[in-house]
């Protein structure tokens, strides 16, 4: 779907969008229930990410961006979008990552020492754990040449299998 932009400023580039949206559809060809988007601005990645999940969760420190993410969404007439800015990101995230997100996008390249990235994977990684029903989910992030993906499966919990000991028969 082409957006509209309220602006001739774009902080992706069509080609830019194209492989985000590629890189995203490659891990999860098939339909996604929820994206986590860290790094809202103007929401130009919002927009694409709107038509490839069910529901978009952005997060962002409170800023102004002209145009904003709620003009572009209101112009676009896109309603899957939920808008997080009224905290920290990381307390954000801690509270929208219950919703299960398959992808979770980072506008952000990670640097080799970049703790911020680390709190973020960290934060999704502790909360996978400690969910029975939580599902893989795909870190998307920008580097110097486009984008790459981290996956982290979710944890198998094993059945302890009785012993013959503890079996009991009833007769």
């Amino acid at each position: 779907m082409e957006h509209k932009y309220i602006s001739k400023y774009q902080q992706f580039s069509n080609d830019d969008l194209t492989k985000l949206k590629n890189t995203i559809i490659k891990n999860h060809p098939k339909n996604i229930d929820n994206i986590i988007e860290i790094g809202t601005k103007a929401g130009f990645a919002t927009l694409m990410l709107s038509g490839l999940s069910k529901q978009v969760i952005t997060l962002d420190e409170a800023s102004f961006w002209s145009p904003s993410i709620k003009d572009h969404l209101e112009l676009n007439k896109i309603n899957n979008v939920k808008i997080r800015n009224d905290k920290d990101v990381l307390t954000l995230l801690e509270e929208e990552v219950v919703n299960n997100p398959e992808v979770v996008y980072i506008d952000r390249e990670r640097g080799d020492h970049d703790q911020l990235f680390e709190d973020y994977r960290n934060l999704i990684k502790k909360f996978q754990k400690s969910k029975s029903d939580y599902k893989s989910v795909t870190i998307v992030y920008r580097t110097t040449d486009g984008f790459e993906t981290e996956t982290i499966e979710t944890q198998k919990k094993s059945i302890k299998k009785k012993t013959p000991a503890e079996v009991s028969v009833s007769g």
